[in-house]
């Protein structure tokens, strides 16, 4: 009779736990790039930004976008401004290191560039976020960054 009482629990608690994936209650991956940058975008306004290219990214960071599974790239409006927000799908995730050091030493370079002139975009860079989350390479400059960043990690629960 003992042995029936703990069959019915292990079924049912099962059952609850099947039921709460299926549901979507409970996610079992991460979501795409289009979500994610989406996300990004909420939280932005896009007349702040332009929209990146390959050939910018190559020229910025380094990077050819065939080594990556996509790219949500923001650049800046002008060359005078710092904002702007980089997210990859990384297809190798040893590649995140690589981007995380070549962006910081991007965002050095440029806030001191600023540091004279424009000491508004420089502390921007210096509050940049900068790392690697859930098979992605995130890169934000914006005077809003922990927003955006924020709503990236909302949107990848």
């Amino acid at each position: 009779m003992k042995l029936t009482g703990w069959i019915t629990g292990i079924i049912f608690t099962f059952l609850f736990i099947a039921f709460l994936f299926l549901s979507g209650l409970v996610r079992t991956s991460v979501p795409g790039l289009e979500v994610i940058s989406a996300a990004a975008q909420s939280s932005v306004n896009q007349g702040d930004f332009s929209p990146g290219n390959g050939q910018e990214l190559k020229k910025n960071y380094g990077i050819n976008e065939r080594d990556t599974d996509g790219i949500f790239y923001l650049s800046p409006k002008t060359q005078m401004d710092a904002s702007e927000i980089l997210i990859l799908k990384l297809k190798n995730p040893a590649d995140g290191e690589k981007l995380m050091a070549s962006a910081g030493k991007r965002a050095v370079k440029r806030a001191d560039m600023f540091r004279s002139y424009k000491p508004g975009e420089a502390l921007i860079l210096d509050n940049s976020i900068n790392e690697v989350k859930s098979g992605f390479f995130i890169f934000i400059a914006h005077k809003s960054a922990d927003e955006i960043m924020s709503s990236i990690e909302k949107s990848m629960r």
